[in-house]
């Protein structure tokens, strides 16, 4: 929640350091969704600072991670950001 508070006040190397953060405990724990909506969360902050390759990348992450996961919804709203 943090992230979104950083990234809705412009913060956007804030959310990204955070949610990078948080990514790490989340591959550490091997928790698949949280890992996809960091993921998410990253390429929306990247798409936001104008990198649109870095953008890309996280969220053709997520959106495996949701395909491994079954997750559907996750999947078509990743797919929709790029």
């Amino acid at each position: 929640i943090l992230y979104q508070i950083e990234t809705r006040q412009g913060n956007l190397d804030e959310s990204i350091r955070i949610t990078s953060e948080a990514l790490e405990h989340y591959k550490a724990d091997k928790s698949l969704k949280f890992q996809a909506l960091a993921y998410g969360s990253l390429g929306n902050a990247y798409y936001r600072k104008g990198l649109y390759p870095k953008a890309l990348e996280n969220y053709i992450a997520a959106i495996k991670l949701y395909e491994e996961l079954g997750n559907k919804s996750g999947m078509a709203n990743n797919t929709g950001n790029i």
